[in-house]
């Protein structure tokens, strides 16, 4: 069986100083991107929540409430 037959992708849209942020530290860790999301997938999957507790404020600055769902706006 062909790698490609184990696996599906996951796209992720995020900027792109973002993105080579966390490439040059997980490189630091020895991860790649895609190492990092499968562990996290993975801790998620078994384990039925988050393997850490999200900072609220970056929660906040990105619009998402304290569980990780968009905030209502609010109407004027």
């Amino acid at each position: 069986m062909r790698l490609q037959d184990k696996t599906v992708r996951v796209f992720a849209r995020l900027d792109p100083k973002t993105k080579a942020d966390a490439e040059e530290a997980l490189a630091d860790m020895g991860f790649t991107v895609t190492s990092a999301i499968t562990v996290f997938l993975r801790q998620v999957a078994r384990d039925k929540k988050f393997p850490f507790t999200p900072d609220t404020g970056y929660l906040a600055e990105i619009g998402l409430d304290n569980k990780g769902r968009k905030k209502k706006q609010q109407k004027k």
